[in-house]
């Protein structure tokens, strides 16, 4: 599938435009009878350090298992010492099989608006970033896939729809981040969107799906206190546990 570059850019921009048409994850009224579903009204989101970057996790993740994915709102260290860029890895998963091309967006802002300026349906997340910022970090084909009905075995039978995930590389300037934590403004909020083929080159957009919002803070040197556990990717994206950073408390003298 390709589309002319007029049409591209045409749609593109009616795209982030229109990428505040997402759903009502966060409004009152509830998700219907069944409740959301994975890869048909929703996408996951997670973040996985790749290159030069060094992930902190959050103390109210203190209790979670790192398996290689991030909690929500995870830091990413800056430092000069290892280099100019800083790989990370963000991970789109589980976009259902459909006979259907569709088009995934990666967008960010450095900004969260509480109200999204188009309606859609009301079974996936609302698209929380600020429009007036927003940014395409990646914008992917994936292509149909179809479903294709299972055999029964003695054990059991695979279900007739698979889902794809997509994982985009996401090289960050070093000198540009270093800007941004100079300004204040070292965190950024970020959301993948999937859409039609169909629908895109249409213009409509109510079918969209959405992840939810992770955010991102960009932190000079070292963890932020508070760091419960790190993890780093070195120069050759060898993934790694670095000690803890928040402080052990004294021992309690014994009578």
């Amino acid at each position: 599938m390709a589309l002319s570059n007029s049409k591209t850019l045409k749609t593109t921009v009616l795209s982030v435009t229109a990428l505040a048409a997402s759903s009502a994850w966060g409004k009152s009224g509830g998700f219907g009878d069944t409740g959301p579903r994975l890869g048909v009204d929703f996408l996951t989101l997670d973040e996985l350090p790749i290159q030069n970057a060094t992930l902190c996790l959050p103390a109210n993740d203190a209790t979670k298992e790192f398996g290689g994915l991030s909690a929500d709102n995870p830091s990413i260290v800056v430092d000069s010492s290892k280099g100019d860029r800083i790989m990370v890895s963000f991970i789109v998963s589980e976009m259902t099989a459909t006979d259907e091309d569709r088009l995934l967006f990666l967008v960010y802002s450095p900004r969260t608006t509480p109200s999204p300026g188009i309606p859609t349906t009301e079974d996936g997340p609302e698209l929380g970033l600020a429009l007036s910022e927003l940014q395409i970090l990646g914008f992917y084909h994936v292509p149909a896939l179809g479903l294709a009905e299972q055999q029964k075995t003695k054990v059991g039978q695979a279900q007739a729809t698979p889902t794809n995930k997509m994982t985009v590389n996401v090289n960050f300037e070093e000198s540009k981040i270093d800007e941004m934590i100079r300004r204040g403004k070292e965190t950024i909020y970020i959301q993948a969107a999937l859409i039609r083929v169909s629908d895109y080159k249409a213009g409509i957009l109510g079918n969209m799906i959405l992840s939810e919002m992770d955010s991102l803070t960009f932190v000079a040197n070292e963890c932020p206190a508070g760091t419960v556990d790190s993890y780093e990717a070195d120069d050759e994206g060898n993934l790694g546990k670095s000690s803890s950073s928040i402080p052990m408390p004294p021992s309690i003298p014994t009578m």
